[in-house]
């Protein structure tokens, strides 16, 4: 009865945290063609030097960040001295990153100036690399600029940020401590125990295709994709947790969509590691909505 308690707290927690989520701007994935829990796609390109950096050299790294930055995007600046700090705090413990230059498909003298200036007044000790014909921003999907993705062991990919608003600064170091270690043995633990279910191939192929539709703001033909995944694989909760933000972000439009988010979240399962990573998150961070933080980390690490 105490555990049940408890996962009903969690669950009206989550519902409440989604509906004031959806009352504030929604930023879109990061990248269409690469999701949380896969592989990063491998990319060889040269640096402003003319040296060729190879992204799978950094496949051993526990912790790697891939920019793909402009000198016309004023975020991507304020983003690349941020990562600079960083990798100056957190490379001795094994962080590593690479800005990944798409300023134009066709870079013209002028921009390589412009590009080797940009870094150079920014001091940063990361390889700057071009993309050539942005191959590898078509290949990644890449939806704005700047985007990073937070890249684990075996270039797996654990997060994603676009356009880099205030709040990433935070998230990004975070994601950079849990990957690199630095959290309290247990939360290791419980996160680690996070990563064991498997979706089946049908819920993926449905679930990716839902993302993307969602993050395009086709929420209405996104709906019926989650349902398919969440119908193909009942014990994955992140067609279900998805499918409740599709649901609450139509509510808008059709009031009776409230009902069936909170639906959508009730099915979402708590397990003993997820519950013991909350109480010690609780005891630590009492100054944050631990329910929320709990919802975007276990998702990210389960998958």
């Amino acid at each position: 009865m105490v555990k049940r308690a408890k996962a009903g707290k969690f669950l009206a927690a989550l519902f409440v945290f989604c509906c004031v989520f959806h009352a504030a701007p929604k930023a879109a994935a990061a990248f269409r063609n690469v999701q949380a829990g896969t592989e990063a796609p491998v990319f060889k390109l040269t640096d402003l030097s003319g040296n060729e950096v190879s992204l799978d050299s950094f496949k051993g790294d526990n912790a790697v960040l891939v920019v793909f930055w402009a000198t016309w995007s004023a975020r991507s600046l304020d983003e690349l001295r941020d990562v600079q700090k960083l990798v100056a705090d957190y490379g001795p413990k094994g962080l590593k990153a690479v800005a990944v230059n798409v300023e134009h498909e066709h870079a013209t003298d002028d921009d390589m100036r412009t590009i080797r200036d940009k870094a150079a007044s920014l001091n940063l000790t990361y390889p700057v690399l071009l993309d050539k014909g942005l191959e590898t921003y078509r290949n990644y999907g890449v939806v704005a600029v700047p985007s990073t993705g937070v890249l684990g062991a075996g270039l797996v990919l654990r997060d994603a940020f676009n356009g880099y608003p205030s709040s990433v600064s935070l998230d990004m170091k975070e994601r950079v401590e849990a990957l690199l270690g630095m959290k309290p043995k247990e939360t290791a633990v419980a996160a680690k125990a996070d990563t064991s279910h498997k979706p089946t191939r049908p819920a993926l192929l449905n679930y990716n295709l839902g993302r993307r539709l969602y993050a395009f703001g086709m929420a209405e033909k996104a709906e019926p994709k989650l349902r398919a995944a969440a119908a193909a694989d009942p014990q994955w909760a992140a067609p279900n947790v998805l499918l409740g933000e599709v649901l609450l972000s139509r509510s808008k439009k059709d009031p009776g969509k409230i009902a069936e988010a909170k639906r959508a979240f009730e099915k979402y399962t708590i397990d003993e590691s997820a519950q013991r990573w909350t109480n010690e998150f609780r005891e630590k961070r009492p100054d944050v909505n631990t329910e929320s933080q709990l919802v975007h980390v276990h998702e990210l690490e389960r998958h």
